[in-house]
């Protein structure tokens, strides 16, 4: 949570770091997120009021008629319905979020050209000590690998 606040504390001061890639990741997950909450609330709604609709013309009908009727009313509120539960089907496909294996391949030398992350001397002299240590393990169960087999042959 402090990197995070970090972030925007850059962003509110313009400075230019290292963390603007992850700023602008996080903003565009939010607004995707928003997005899908208010499309999802908003077809709600809307397949809810044509439900209502289409209840409240069968029963006037049925009242009416005394047998259950269609009428033009309850057609225009069954094809909302199927007009809305088609546009959600639509819109939360993961190629209409661009989601699909291609686009993150893509995406992927966007991510390389960014510039590399300079290490520390202490990170990098850590990290010749480990390799150094790695190395010497590694030589040494070829040594006793060889006389092992310098025994035994």
């Amino acid at each position: 949570m402090k990197n995070l606040l970090l972030v925007f504390a850059d962003l509110a001061m313009n400075k230019s770091g290292s963390y603007r890639w992850i700023a602008a990741s996080i903003m565009n997950k939010v607004r995707i997120v928003s997005m899908v909450l208010v499309f999802s609330i908003l077809s709600l709604i809307v397949i809810g009021s044509a439900l209502n609709m289409v209840m409240s013309d069968l029963q006037r009908t049925t009242e009416l008629q005394q047998s259950l009727g269609m009428t033009s009313v309850s057609a225009v509120g069954l094809a909302i319905i199927i007009g809305s539960l088609t546009a959600i089907c639509l819109f939360f496909r993961k190629s209409f979020w661009g989601l699909d294996n291609s686009a993150k391949e893509e995406s992927a030398p966007q991510m390389k050209s960014e510039p590399a992350v300079e290490l520390s001397p202490i990170v990098q002299a850590l990290s010749v000590l480990v390799m150094d240590f790695v190395d010497e393990r590694r030589e040494k169960r070829q040594r006793e690998a060889n006389s092992v087999g310098q025994i035994l042959g």
